[in-house]
């Protein structure tokens, strides 16, 4: 029904509605929409014409972090079930994303990561640097693989089972070592 003025209005319930369904929306890496499987058959000229259009038509190579937000959910769900308090500090630079004051066992740091698949998984500087301060107090959660079937795998003490591959070289170790 048009209102008397001629023109429509959103009312506040439908635009309440409709955020509430844009936060539902979840970007998912690995659901890539750029990819050779989409254009099969087709030779690597014409593929990458395709990807061209839908860089320019708005399309990501990769989604913003919904997997993160989705493995974050789901561990903060499990950690509800066993904890007096769930907290998340994912934004404070704590070296892991939750807080978990554990029935069982007292204070718990968690780091959530998310996997859309079955690959390594990496914790930064910070977060292996908290892990080691924190020992069997620090919890690694690999929430894998979503969005199909995500099961949670939890890790104590990730530092004892952990493989560190990763050797980092700065610019003023490497400059002074100038050869042309």
């Amino acid at each position: 029904m048009l209102p008397s003025s001629g023109w429509l209005r959103r009312t506040a319930a439908f635009a309440r509605r409709e955020k509430h369904c844009s936060q539902q929306l979840i970007n998912v890496p690995g659901l890539n929409f750029v990819s050779d499987e989409y254009i099969q058959g087709a030779d690597p000229t014409r593929i990458g014409r395709w990807r061209t259009f839908f860089k320019k038509g708005g399309v990501k190579l990769e989604p913003d972090n919904g997997v993160e937000e989705f493995a974050l959910n789901f561990a903060e769900e499990y950690l509800r079930t066993i904890s007096r308090t769930v907290t998340r500090v994912d934004n404070r630079n704590h070296g892991y994303d939750v807080e978990a004051d554990s029935i069982a066992s007292g204070l718990m740091r968690v780091e959530v990561k998310g996997k859309g698949n079955e690959n390594p998984v990496e914790l930064t500087e910070n977060e292996s640097a908290t892990a080691a301060k924190y020992g069997d107090d620090y919890f690694l959660y690999v929430v894998c693989p979503i969005p199909e079937n995500p099961c949670l795998y939890g890790i104590q003490n990730p530092i004892q089972i952990g493989k560190r591959e990763k050797l980092s070289v700065f610019p003023e170790d490497w400059k002074s070592w100038k050869i042309i």
